[in-house]
């Protein structure tokens, strides 16, 4: 018997770029069958409802000017897994989401999330000579973050989100779509994690009579910026136990 394909002998492919810094990827289809029940016939007459159903995620480490958040807008995504001369591929994915988090002492990481509209099989994809850079180092000092309480606050942990939503449209006799439009605008959240110095918080109610709108930046070296104006405060909660330290979590909602 013949062992699997190894971590290392696989290869991710999107747009025909190799991408660098892949710690999981997975995807795949699925097909919707439904049943059709008659009168006088307890035989069932399944059939396909609908088209193929189709996603990726990939989760990877951050690089600079990283190439998956270049899916942000309406551009569709080819590509698959390369491996002992054989490929899973598939066309026509657009991005739905993406998260970029880190916490202390770990590297920043992104996931992204996409829906896949096109066909999904061997073949469907091709490779190119490209590949992204290398991965960079960034020390916690490299991570400036705005938000409440950071003046004297450490910031121990952070996610940040952005939710592209898409919607297909088919035509009753095709087997792609013939139209994918990208809804406007994009919901965006943001997460922190604080550890409690002396940051005080409002009363819940304040927030309903005052404006709770307030700026964001998260600039993580060399790697990537993020900023977004008027973001609404939405919520915080704080956490104390026997083995840590008192931390903060406030939480931000905002659109692009």
């Amino acid at each position: 018997m013949k062992s699997s394909v190894s971590n290392y002998e696989s290869n991710f492919h999107l747009s025909g770029v190799k991408i660098f810094g892949v710690s999981d990827v997975n995807f795949g289809y699925s097909l919707p069958v439904d049943h059709l029940s008659v009168l006088g016939n307890n035989k069932f007459a399944t059939f396909t409802s609908g088209p193929p159903q189709g996603s990726l995620s990939v989760q990877k480490y951050l690089s600079s000017n990283d190439f998956l958040l270049n899916y942000t807008g309406s551009i569709a995504a080819s590509g698959g897994l390369f491996y002992n001369n054989k490929n899973f591929t598939f066309q026509s994915a657009y991005l739905n989401s993406f998260a970029v988090s880190c916490s202390v002492g770990n590297f920043p990481q992104l996931s992204a999330d996409f829906a896949i509209f096109g066909n999904v099989g061997t073949g469907l994809a091709s490779t190119t000579a490209s590949q992204t850079g290398a991965l960079t180092v960034v020390r916690p000092g490299d991570i400036l973050i705005q938000c409440d309480g950071t003046g004297t606050n450490r910031v121990e942990a952070f996610t940040y989100s952005v939710e592209c939503n898409r919607q297909p449209f088919y035509h009753p006799t095709g087997s792609a779509p013939i139209d994918v439009r990208t809804i406007r605008p994009y919901k965006v959240t943001a997460q922190f994690t604080i550890g409690v110095y002396d940051y005080e918080s409002k009363r819940a109610f304040d927030y309903v009579v005052d404006s709770n709108k307030r700026n964001i930046n998260i600039t993580i070296g060399s790697l990537a910026t993020f900023t977004v104006n008027n973001m609404e405060f939405i919520g915080e909660s704080i956490n104390s136990s026997a083995t840590d330290e008192v931390s903060m979590t406030l939480n931000y909602q905002g659109f692009i």
